[in-house]
């Protein structure tokens, strides 16, 4: 599932338009973590509920369709639908601190025990909104009252990180039990 949030950014609430109101108010519109402007990065896990509700919708998405994007229609629809019922949790570690179209490729010279460290962070993942102040926010991770990990995955290491990956892996997670 992709984490939602209020992006306070011009690639979030900045995207908004009157001509989405009073359907889609400015307040309740959000942005996938894991997806900054295309469609094709935004993942989402859905139950069978979710996905009849998205199907059957007509009113939101066409409102995205025509005043801002696909790209923004199933975080903004699903919190303003059913925000209690999805899990809103990222798997995937992506670094857009860099403020660019994409996100950091993280080199073979980047890869350390330290870095891996900070991609498994016990209860909080952070985001840095789209707004150019740097202003990072963190989210506590929580399932049934118990800390969970927040990624399972790290998106954009270059190929030449492999070799260096495959040999710190195993030191890193031997002291998980």
């Amino acid at each position: 599932m992709s984490a939602i949030f209020d992006d306070p950014g011009p690639h979030g609430i900045g995207r908004h338009m009157d001509h989405m109101l009073p359907e889609i108010p400015k307040g309740d519109f959000r942005k996938g973590s894991q997806k900054y402007l295309s469609v094709s990065l935004q993942w989402f896990s859905m139950t069978r509920q979710h996905a009849v509700m998205t199907m059957a919708d007509s009113l939101y998405y066409s409102k995205f369709r025509d005043y801002c994007g696909l790209s923004m229609t199933l975080p903004s629809q699903s919190h303003m639908l059913d925000l209690g019922g999805i899990a809103n949790w990222t798997l995937t570690y992506v670094d857009w601190s860099e403020g660019k179209w994409h996100p950091r490729t993280f080199m073979r010279e980047h890869v350390t025990h330290e870095l891996l460290k900070n991609l498994t962070p016990i209860n909080a993942v952070s985001r840095v909104t789209s707004e150019g102040t740097g202003i990072v926010t963190w989210t506590q991770y929580m399932w049934n009252g118990i800390k969970r990990p927040c990624y399972l995955f790290g998106r954009k290491f270059h190929a030449d990180t492999l070799d260096k990956l495959m040999d710190l892996f195993p030191k890193y997670t031997s002291g998980f039990d």
